[in-house]
């Protein structure tokens, strides 16, 4: 099948004001994406603050860069899950590249994970899942997860799993295939609170054999505490 873009960035949200316009900014970053069709794609779930008119401002200057923003609101509340599950319904990329509303990507982050995600497909239906590894701020907080996840590489990517660390591949560094996510159905949205719907839906793509895991060998995100729900 065809698609209008080649990568749909997903974003998140909820009372994300306080750090929105950071991770905008680095989006709006990126380099050397060459012809690459860049779509953003922001799922607000009921935001109290200035949530909307913050992605609403730099409208324009992602037009500018040929990017599309595309807002869409939660239906019904339903967690982080049922945020993601709605960006990505809105959306129109090949890839999948998942940025959490509290996080920013490095310049070179579509590109590179773009490339590696190229280089490993064969066709529009291979199922491509990628991560990265990323700076956790402020410096120092959470050093031993970090370095464990960071260390995460090859074969360690499917047998480091069972952990109690999460996802060998960490969430917001994510970059995979709409094959993939139609695949698996996307993330569970019923239960609200205190699921952990990116270890469950990682779990889910282990058990495709055919599955292609990897990791760009750069750091590509700077993590800052989750705040997703956190003001609601």
């Amino acid at each position: 099948m065809g698609y209008e873009f080649d990568v749909s960035v997903i974003i998140p949200s909820k009372n994300a004001a306080k750090f929105l316009r950071e991770t905008l900014n680095g989006l709006l970053a990126q380099t050397a994406v060459g012809s690459a069709k860049i779509e953003i794609c922001l799922a607000d779930d009921e935001s109290i603050d200035d949530t909307v008119r913050i992605l609403e401002n730099a409208r324009l200057e992602f037009e500018e860069l040929g990017m599309r923003v595309v807002l869409s609101h939660v239906p019904q509340p339903g967690g982080v899950g049922a945020a993601k599950d709605c960006a990505v319904r809105s959306s129109k990329g090949r890839f999948l590249c998942f940025n959490d509303a509290d996080d920013v990507s490095s310049p070179g982050r579509i590109q590179s994970q773009l490339e590696l995600a190229g280089s490993l497909s064969e066709s529009d239906d291979s199922l491509i899942f990628l991560g990265g590894q990323f700076v956790r701020l402020p410096e120092g907080s959470t050093a031993r997860y970090t370095k464990w996840a960071n260390s995460m590489i090859g074969e360690k990517i499917r047998k480091q799993v069972f952990t109690s660390h999460g996802p060998t591949l960490v969430a917001p560094t994510w970059f995979i295939s709409r094959a993939l996510f139609d695949k698996i159905g996307g993330f569970r949205a019923d239960v609200h609170v205190g699921f952990p719907e990116d270890l469950d839906f990682f779990y889910k793509c282990l058990d495709i054999p055919e599955c292609i895991f990897e990791k760009a060998n750069r750091s590509l995100l700077r993590v800052f505490p989750q705040i997703f729900f956190a003001m609601s």
